[in-house]
């Protein structure tokens, strides 16, 4: 998995396999921040019924960098499927977005976009991660460990 960052014995991030314009950067970052504003558990329904899909499109991918965005998003999806029928958390209101913004086909960068549609999901759920870090490290270090398994 040459695309994992380890960082003190932790995996932690998804490398990019390019970088991302600056002023692409913040649409992207703003458009998560935007869907954070309104996660509910409607978008948390949306999510249980898209996901499967994505995840199955993504791991598929002959990229392998889109290959490990998928095991973070189903390790992410795993722990946000925890929330059903239960009040949405802070930490679960960073991993329902960031799922809702992977699950949406026509983003900042069309996941069609060959080559580039998956960069904006996978920084998204970079920063994802780093949000629920602040907060709740052992569900951070859960996703962690649930990626390393894949």
């Amino acid at each position: 998995m040459c695309n994992l960052l380890v960082i003190n014995g932790y995996l932690s991030v998804i490398k990019l396999p390019l970088k991302i314009e600056e002023e692409i950067k913040t649409r992207i970052i703003e458009a998560y921040k935007s869907i954070l504003q309104d996660v509910s558990h409607d978008e948390l329904q949306y999510v249980y019924s898209k996901f499967p899909r994505v995840y199955k499109r993504l791991s598929k991918n002959a990229d392998e960098w889109t290959a490990i965005l998928a095991y973070y998003a189903k390790s992410i999806f795993t722990e946000v499927k925890l929330l059903e029928g239960k009040t949405i958390t802070e930490e679960g209101r960073f991993a329902t977005a960031a799922l809702y913004y992977l699950c949406e086909p026509i983003d900042v960068i069309p996941d069609h976009t060959p080559g580039t549609g998956y960069l904006d999901d996978a920084l998204v759920i970079n920063e994802s991660l780093k949000d629920i870090k602040k907060i709740n490290k052992e569900l951070y270090n859960r996703i962690l460990e649930n990626v390393e398994e894949s």
